[in-house]
């Protein structure tokens, strides 16, 4: 039905989960992981709280071995199980139940284990673990190189194949460090789950690697975005400052295809909009000395070389928009709608009680009716175009939480 791997890398701390199955959607089921803490791959007649049980036990001090214990002692439908483990020291422990279908197995090596079952043989996992070691590159090079070795050659699920996942985490590695994961890709539905999927290939780059520096040298100017929301905490903390009077309304709006929508040509260009962010707030910059012209040419150089190869196929250039793997793209997104942000108070008249943005959702509170401020937000910009949501019952969701007016005008949260 399924194979999979979790997976170390020493050099990095990061920790993975690839998987493939002949199973719609197997990246909601199968991989877990939390950084510094561990991964676990959960399949065969999958038990699901293997997976957020076994990382809480993990992070309460408990090895890989003796969660793989606790996990199976109470369970009644152990041997139907299986399930691979790593912590976050590279130990490596794996279970495959007497009653998973044949073929099924693993291979348990220095900080990986590989398991599957309904496999064609043992050929799969073995392919799998030669993969693993012989492969350069960082984790995600790794484990896309595990599951290309297990679909080769009439390996893999001898029932054929579906869907797949690829699930990596680092602290700080995801958007702006604000999050844990840092690549989370799935295919639900397809005939070539691993072969069909994009993969940014300049992962390594000059470009790249500009992005990424340059990304780190203006993060800290980000403190100048008023309406920058870091997390769903930082969102809790300040909406729960304010009450809902009863002129008043709230909702959300929603930036249509953000990254695709910021030109990086032509008028409120990308690049001129954050080249004067940075002009103006460069001494909060991890490198104020860079001349605004350098910094304009910079910036230039990463966001219009953003490239990705198809599978071999070639190389692509991607000609206007931000491209989702460009380790900039996120920052300068942020920055491009404080741009925009600059103009609410002109088309709405007035200044919104709250006004705060997480990536393209932003939470409003305000005297104006939400369709009549969505109509006059859309008069911004030509690239900048926004939906809304309106509560129901005085409850609507924003980010991972359930937001609700109470009686006195004073906003709860519930988490989803």
């Amino acid at each position: 039905m399924t194979f999979s791997i979790v997976a170390f890398d020493p050099k990095t701390g990061d920790l993975g989960v690839a998987v493939q199955s002949k199973f719609p959607c197997v990246g909601s089921v199968v991989p877990w992981a939390k950084s510094n803490v561990g991964a676990i791959a959960t399949q065969a007649f999958v038990n699901t709280t293997y997976g957020p049980r076994g990382l809480k036990l993990l992070e309460e001090g408990f090895s890989a071995s003796e969660v793989l214990s606790k996990l199976l002692e109470d369970d009644d439908l152990r041997e139907q199980r299986q399930v691979g483990i790593i912590d976050a020291k590279g130990n490596a422990v794996a279970f495959t139940g007497k009653e998973c279908f044949y073929w099924a197995g693993q291979v348990v090596g220095a900080n990986f284990s590989c398991q599957g079952n309904i496999l064609v043989s043992d050929e799969t996992v073995k392919s799998m673990a030669s993969a693993f070691n012989e492969t350069e590159g960082d984790l995600a090079d790794k484990l896309l190189a595990v599951l290309t070795a297990a679909d080769e050659e009439g390996r893999g699920d001898v029932r054929g194949k579906q869907s797949a996942s690829l699930l990596i985490v680092r602290e700080k590695g995801g958007y702006g460090g604000y999050t844990d994961i840092m690549v989370d890709i799935r295919v639900d539905d397809h005939k070539e789950p691993i072969k069909g999927r994009p993969v940014v290939a300049a992962r390594d780059s000059e470009g790249y690697m500009l992005s990424k520096i340059l990304a780190y040298i203006l993060k800290p100017t980000l403190v100048k975005v008023r309406s920058h929301l870091e997390s769903t905490q930082k969102f809790i903390e300040s909406i729960t400052q304010i009450t809902l009077e009863s002129d008043e309304v709230f909702g959300s709006f929603d930036v249509v295809n953000l990254y695709g929508s910021i030109p990086l040509s032509g008028e409120e260009d990308a690049v001129t909009i954050a080249t004067a962010f940075y002009d103006e707030h460069r001494l909060l910059s991890r490198a104020p000395g860079i001349p605004t012209n350098c910094m304009k040419e910079l910036l230039t150089l990463s966001l219009h070389n953003s490239v990705i190869g198809i599978n071999g196929a070639g190389t692509y250039k991607q000609v206007d928009g931000l491209a989702m793997g460009n380790p900039l793209s996120g920052l300068i997104s942020t920055i491009y709608m404080n741009y925009v942000e600059t103009k609410v108070r002109i088309v709405l008249g007035f200044e919104p009680k709250y006004w705060k943005r997480y990536v393209d959702d932003i939470f409003y509170v305000g005297k104006m009716k939400l369709e009549e401020a969505r109509v006059r937000l859309n008069t911004i910009s030509q690239h900048i175009q926004f939906t809304m949501e309106e509560p129901e019952n005085s409850s609507m969701p924003f980010l991972d939480t359930k937001v609700t007016v109470e009686s006195d005008g004073r906003f709860s949260m519930e988490f989803q």
